[in-house]
């Protein structure tokens, strides 16, 4: 059966790409103002969200935001871990949080 959408790029699976980043820098903001168990579990979490939720909605639009494979989901979170750390030992050393969630 043939999906209801023309959309159907491969999937990113390479274990290093442009989004990469932004991995290190949002879990490393967040856990500098944030515990960095919480960040890890709305970051974790946000990778399941990502692709069976806003990526098949997103197709529908001809826009291919979180078609991704599993070694990418799983270099996300490892990304997101280093900016945890770097956000919660060497951020917060530097610079005191402007405020504080969830501690």
């Amino acid at each position: 059966m043939k999906p209801k959408f023309e959309f159907d790029p491969a999937r990113n699976n390479s274990f290093l790409d442009a989004w990469s980043i932004t991995h290190i820098i949002y879990s490393m903001l967040l856990a500098w103002v944030m515990s960095p168990w919480v960040v890890l579990a709305i970051m974790t979490l946000w990778e399941p969200i990502e692709i069976f939720v806003i990526s098949p909605i997103l197709a529908k639009y001809g826009i291919g935001f979180g078609y991704e494979g599993p070694l990418n989901s799983f270099s996300d979170i490892l990304f997101n871990i280093v900016g945890i750390l770097i956000g919660y030992y060497l951020l917060r050393e530097i610079a005191t949080p402007p405020f504080y969630l969830f501690n």
